[in-house]
């Protein structure tokens, strides 16, 4: 399984290189047609260009260039497209880096400096040498959790908060883990133990209870067209004010979440000498949902790979685009 994982963790690190290396989603196809859809191909031809930059970059940055941050190669690749072009008329920023690296080893003088910068803004001075990972990593996060509140295509709605809160995440964060909490404590009430019983939050459940939140809040008028996090602050109150019975709060979580609100938290709860989550059972659920989502992904990138689809169909086009929303909202 470790292998596998590794596997996808590269596809999942080359697609993040292509995007930031290409224009589109056109450009992008031209890369995969040139490379005959082979992930090794494509891995090696993006590699390969960014061992160029890291090449130019050493020379003109007196130093030797590490690894390159996804981010700020965006940046270069974004800037060559809204400005650098004008000074260096290259079709692309691939091409351009091509044909930068060309000249620099045949002149490695002070003036490329200027040029380099010129044409790609200022994110090359930190392409290969400052970045927050950290900070990276935590707003990588964030990004990732905001999905587990939101319906899956409500993409306005995602990129509002990010708006809103952009110059802030660690508010966001608050407000997600200020949810999270509501949700453990209507957990809580449902099954009956304390926060001493009380163990671990399995994030990825919460995304579960919300698809299911959304399938069947028509069936109760309550919340009919209340969002999660509505549903969410809506039990947390009714519980603490005890404005419903406990048996109409049970019914209502049992209709809006069904039993997979029961998988939210690992606890240890005995009723009668027989403990509510048996752990090692849970552990093989786990374990074999994730084994079948990684399958389905391998299963996905074989029928890209195959070649019995015409790039330019619409059966293409459509494993294509599931392609892209797996990668963008399963983590593995």
């Amino acid at each position: 399984m470790t292998k596998t994982i590794m596997k996808l963790e590269n596809v999942s690190l080359t697609i993040d290189k292509l995007k930031a290396l290409t224009k589109n989603d056109e450009e992008s196809m031209v890369v995969f047609r040139d490379c005959q859809l082979d992930v090794d191909k494509i891995t090696t031809y993006l590699d390969d260009v960014i061992c160029g930059l890291q090449e130019v970059h050493s020379i003109i940055y007196n130093h030797k260039a590490d690894k390159v941050y996804i981010e700020n190669l965006k940046k270069c690749k974004d800037y060559y497209y809204n400005t650098g072009h004008l000074g260096w008329e290259a079709d692309s920023f691939i091409d351009a880096t091509y044909e930068m690296f060309d000249v620099t080893i045949q002149n490695a003088g002070e003036g490329m400096k200027s040029i380099f910068e010129e044409v790609f803004g200022e994110g090359f001075m930190d392409l290969f040498s400052t970045q927050d990972d950290s900070q990276h990593e935590f707003e990588q996060h964030i990004k990732g959790d905001l999905w587990n509140f939101i319906k899956e295509d409500d993409d306005t709605l995602y990129e509002a908060f990010l708006s809103a809160f952009a110059d802030n995440l660690d508010e966001l964060k608050q407000m997600l883990d200020d949810y999270t909490v509501k949700l453990v404590n209507v957990h809580k009430y449902v099954y009956g133990y304390n926060h001493s019983q009380f163990k671990t939050v399995y994030g990825d459940n919460i995304a579960m209870i919300k698809c299911c939140y959304f399938e069947n809040r028509h069936k109760t008028d309550l919340l009919r067209n209340t969002d999660f996090m509505g549903a969410i602050n809506f039990l947390d109150e009714t519980i603490e004010k005890k404005l419903l019975s406990c048996e109409s709060i049970l019914k209502l979580v049992d209709i809006l979440f069904e039993d997979e609100f029961e998988g939210l938290t690992d606890f240890d709860l005995e009723l009668n000498g027989k403990t509510k989550h048996d752990y090692d059972e849970l552990k093989d659920e786990y374990f074999d949902f994730h084994k079948s989502v990684e399958e389905f992904h391998l299963d996905l990138n074989d029928l890209l790979a195959c070649g019995n689809y015409c790039i330019e169909s619409k059966e293409y086009e459509l494993l294509y685009q599931i392609a892209e929303l797996f990668d963008k909202h399963v983590k593995l």
